[in-house]
């Protein structure tokens, strides 16, 4: 399915995240792919402003992003390492927003002409899904290219054996 467009595999460390990478490898049977971690973290306005401090330093003179990026490539080679388990020859992308990540995994798509985006569900109940948003819901809506979304295995079989 891939060909040359690589699958965007959206990994944030978490169970869900590794089984849809799994589900991934079996369905798409490997190719290429780019393994992607975004951050969300406060934009120096935002900081500054939690702060009450209504002036801004340079933006380079505000470290507000190097614990998040470090802790983003620790997870992303995590996410690479599951991928390659999984048959994709995959290399780590790491982003920053202090927008919403559905809009920006949708951007990251488009620019790299994504075959497909694979995204593992939290299985948010209606209520956290309605006051948090859902970013698998959002992706879907946004997204140009297909989006898988992979929901947890609850019941302790493997996804693709279930009769």
């Amino acid at each position: 399915m891939s060909g040359e467009h690589p699958i965007l595999l959206c990994y944030d460390g978490s169970d869900g995240a590794k089984e849809a990478i799994e589900v991934a490898g079996r369905l798409f049977g490997g190719g290429h792919a780019v393994v992607l971690n975004v951050v969300e973290s406060l934009s120096p306005a935002v900081f500054y402003g939690a702060k009450g401090d209504a002036t801004f330093p340079p933006t380079e003179d505000v470290p507000l992003h190097v614990p998040s990026l470090e802790t983003g490539r620790r997870v992303a080679r995590e996410g690479v390492a599951a991928a390659q388990t999984a048959g994709f020859d995959a290399s780590p992308l790491v982003d920053i927003t202090p927008h919403g990540t559905s809009h920006r995994i949708a951007e990251i798509a488009d620019e790299y002409e994504a075959a497909a985006i694979v995204v593992g569900a939290r299985g948010l109940s209606t209520l956290k899904s309605i006051v948090l948003g859902s970013t698998c819901h959002e992706l879907v809506q946004h997204a140009r290219c297909p989006v898988l979304v992979v929901h947890r295995n609850r019941e302790g079989t493997d996804i693709g054996e279930r009769e």
